[in-house]
């Protein structure tokens, strides 16, 4: 997925519309998009990476995922606004 902010460059990753409460996401502080009061979309996280390994599009992430099973910790290369960070997770069974 390709994405333009204001202010921002072109940037390739997996955006996060939505985390699920008490989820793995959650927990490891992941934010999901927000509209605001007045109608505006705030963006959330954008992943772009798991253990290093560069995703753009949500197959492959979900491939990238396929590697590892429930309870197995991983990195994942996200941006936030303009700041990349990494943050760790301990994945869980899908529904």
């Amino acid at each position: 997925v390709f994405i333009e902010l204001a202010g921002m460059k072109k940037i390739k990753g997996v955006v996060i519309l939505r985390v699920s409460p008490d989820s793995a996401a959650a927990r490891a502080g992941l934010r999901g998009a927000k509209i605001t009061r007045e109608g505006e979309l705030v963006p959330g996280d954008i992943i772009i990476a798991v253990n290093g390994k560069p995703v753009d599009t949500v197959g492959k992430f979900n491939a990238a995922l396929d590697e590892y099973t429930a309870g197995d910790t991983i990195k994942a290369g996200i941006l936030r606004v303009e700041q990349s960070l990494e943050v760790v997770l301990t994945l869980e069974p899908g529904n």
